[in-house]
């Protein structure tokens, strides 16, 4: 009778063997950098005495000053009766047609009918759009502070 035992020691079973460490090198990330400023002649008094129906356009300046292009998007807080919106493109002499924003971030657009969002390079500046609209619904007297938020999502 011949009997045969397998052993379920694990390891190498060949007679030679070796192994090497390879340096593969570094890996990092970009560094995403926005700065957003107010176009020359900026004027809070700009938005002031509005009427229901009538909007004012402000333009301002979008810098990337990371080293990584980025997608932009945007959104806005305003009061009831006030709609923010904006465009990443110069003002046109005719209120905005895109859609008012809300809180939630809305894909920057050059126009109102285009699909892909505004993408700034690095170094690159982008001239930009904010309309702040009155609606016909608003009070009298009413009164909105509003603040913009422009995000800046690294794309390739």
């Amino acid at each position: 009778m011949l009997g045969v035992v397998l052993s379920g020691v694990g390891g190498s079973y060949a007679l030679w063997n070796d192994s090497a460490v390879v340096d593969a090198g570094s890996i990092s990330t970009g560094t995403p950098g926005l700065e957003a400023q107010w176009a020359a002649g900026h004027d809070d008094a700009l938005w002031q005495n509005l009427l229901p129906e009538e909007s004012r356009r402000q333009p301002f300046t979008l810098t990337n000053t990371g080293d990584v292009p980025m997608a932009l998007s945007a959104s806005a807080v305003a009061a009831p009766g006030f709609e923010v919106r904006i465009l990443g493109s110069s003002c046109p002499t005719s209120a905005l047609a895109t859609s008012a924003l809300n809180g939630t971030p809305t894909v920057l657009l050059a126009a109102a009918f285009d699909t892909e969002p505004v993408t700034i390079a690095p170094g690159a500046a982008l001239s930009g759009c904010l309309e702040v609209h009155v609606a016909a619904d608003a009070m009298p007297a009413s009164e909105s502070t509003f603040s913009i938020t422009i995000d800046g999502r690294q794309t390739t």
